[in-house]
């Protein structure tokens, strides 16, 4: 038998203690802001499958070990994004982009690798044929079809599978035209990034310029994040 070092003993011991810490952390976090329809449905197991999938990503990548725990918790942890179908993408979407941001040194270079090469790793595409805009991601890759919001879905789907921080944001409506859109925001070099499916680089110049024609005195025309975590005012994103 292999013996540790007596003196290594405490540091591994401290290290196994901290993993089931964040382990317990993360998965009453999951369960103390699930949402209603969720509960009786998504099972202990899955929330605990979650979180250790969720944890080994940010051991395995450095960008993941330098986010802020709550930040993580709230936006790496969770297992959905707004209501689409519960559907297991982690592991499925780890063993897809993980290689492609191996050669990545950081959170920035991950979240554009992924988002620039995210339609042609998962051959699904933007169409208004779409059953559903909030399509799950096991239909979304089965049509190969999706809203906007079924992309944004997708791509925060493959940047938390890599320890990547990622929440959906949006507008209800347009004040120049008809219509509304979400994107992607990804937290990189400490701070948030408008990212989307597809892009090459952060900041889409069409969005960026309908952003600034919004009336922030109107609620219609207000931009909404998700959050896991409940907050105060209640609002919802849907």
């Amino acid at each position: 038998m292999n013996l540790l070092p007596f003196a290594l003993l405490p540091g591994l011991t401290a290290a196994i203690c901290a993993a089931h810490d964040a382990m317990q952390d993360g998965v009453e976090f999951l369960r103390a802001h699930m949402p209603a329809q969720d509960r009786g449905t998504v099972t202990q197991e899955r929330l605990v499958r979650e979180v250790r999938l969720a944890l080994a990503a940010r051991s395995q990548f450095p960008w993941a070990a330098q986010v802020p725990w709550e930040l993580y918790e709230n936006n790496v942890l969770p297992y959905a994004v707004v209501n689409e179908p519960r559907d297991e993408w982690r592991e499925q979407f780890h063993h897809l982009f993980a290689p492609l941001v191996s050669p990545c040194k950081t959170g920035r270079e991950a979240a554009l690798a992924i988002a620039s090469r995210i339609q042609k790793t998962l051959n699904v595409r933007y169409s208004t044929e779409r059953r559903v805009p909030h399509q799950g991601v096991k239909e979304s890759l089965q049509s190969g079809k999706v809203s906007c919001t079924g992309q944004s879905i997708l791509l925060i789907c493959a940047l938390r599978s890599v320890g990547i921080p990622a929440r959906m944001a949006g507008v209800l409506t347009w004040n120049h035209v008809r219509g509304n859109h979400n994107w992607v925001e990804a937290w990189c070099d400490g701070e948030w990034k408008m990212l989307e499916y597809n892009e090459k680089d952060f900041n889409t110049p069409w969005v960026m310029s309908a952003i600034s024609m919004l009336n922030p005195c109107k609620p219609e025309n207000a931009i909404y994040a998700t959050s896991w975590k409940k907050e105060p005012s209640g609002a919802f994103f849907l």
